[in-house]
């Protein structure tokens, strides 16, 4: 992936099991700090279904983990690529903006998170524009 100019990289400390509950502080998750308030992470584990059941999985997940804050039904779902390869974007308004997508790649299921604290919407154009930016310049291996 490649970062925005003034953004970091803190790599992530420990394997993610593809199961357990996530945040975008967990050890199991690559960290790109943004200069400002936008954050995202990233995070794989091997994934045997297609993409529509990863999506799916998602949403439920997100729920069953992040109920509190977010609601049950994201506000919108749509296909998009992600470094090349179809993907889906999950917006959410968590009272924060809470963007994820995931795409299925050679049996690994990746997910990327984008979140703006700053933001109290599920889509914000430059928001977007950058995340979008980001999944782009992905490069999954071979």
């Amino acid at each position: 992936m490649t970062l925005p100019a003034g953004w970091t990289v803190t790599p992530a400390s420990a394997k993610w099991d593809g199961k357990s509950s996530l945040s975008s502080d967990s050890a199991e998750v690559d960290q790109f700090i943004g200069p400002s308030s936008a954050t995202s992470t990233g995070t794989a584990a091997p994934y045997g279904k297609k993409l529509a059941d990863y999506a799916k999985e998602l949403v439920a997940w997100n729920y069953k983990y992040h109920g509190d804050t977010c609601p049950a039904k994201p506000e919108s779902q749509a296909p998009i690529k992600i470094g090349g390869v179809a993907g889906v974007l999950v917006q959410w308004n968590c009272g924060i903006l809470i963007n994820t997508a995931v795409t299925v790649h050679n049996g690994v299921a990746y997910q990327f998170l984008f979140r703006d604290p700053a933001v109290q919407a599920a889509n914000d154009p430059t928001d977007k524009a950058t995340f979008l930016s980001l999944l782009a310049s992905v490069k999954f291996p071979t």
